[in-house]
């Protein structure tokens, strides 16, 4: 709890002041939103830290602002272009698709192809989430941690794509009923063509 002196008052109202008027019309904005029993009730509190962003007085003194460019539309990036102080930060991909990758369902079929089981997608799915290779969920960018040297994410599909690699080690780890078993789950239903 901490109470104001009349001298720290007019040290109060000579800071309030001193702010710029955006920041004064976003404070006054944002206590308008808020309910009237939240802003009447004495627990309610809100702290607000200004830094102050001045001209550079040498290069190594440059403020800096990150956006990234993604969240821009095209009218803002073209103004930030350019602009001392401003980074854009774009996101790269590490790795670029030569041919080979394959989507999941391609993969599961290229792996089914080598081996005396059905093996599908789910199979697959859960495999590689076993093995920590691929998407950490559905549609997402973020990687499992073991997916370096076994999949691509794909821009263009917004999915990650297989490479053979995974799924020659699928097929080793693949060819005897038991490991089936242990790694997929559940026992192996034989190919109607290898009984």
């Amino acid at each position: 709890m901490q109470s104001l002196s009349p001298t720290r008052y007019e040290e109060q109202r000579a800071l309030r002041r001193g702010l710029p008027q955006g920041t004064s019309t976003f404070i006054a904005e944002f206590q308008d939103a808020l309910d009237e029993s939240i802003r009447s009730d004495e627990r309610y509190a809100y702290r607000l830290l200004l830094l102050p962003m001045k001209g550079p007085k040498t290069d190594a003194d440059m403020a800096l602002n990150f956006v990234r460019q993604d969240e821009l539309t095209p009218d803002e990036l073209q103004e930030l272009v350019g602009q001392q102080g401003s980074v854009i930060v774009a996101e790269k991909f590490r790795n670029a698709a030569n041919g080979d990758e394959v989507l999941p369902s391609a993969a599961a079929k290229q792996v089914q192809e080598r081996i005396l089981f059905e093996f599908g997608v789910n199979d697959f799915t859960r495999l590689r989430k076993k093995w920590g290779i691929g998407p950490v969920k559905s549609q997402s960018k973020d990687q499992l941690p073991n997916s370096e040297g076994y999949c691509l994410y794909s821009p263009t599909f917004k999915q990650y794509a297989y490479l053979p690699k995974l799924v020659d080690r699928m097929v080793a780890a693949l060819s005897v009923e038991d490991d089936y078993t242990s790694l997929v789950g559940h026992r192996p239903t034989v190919k109607p063509d290898h009984q």
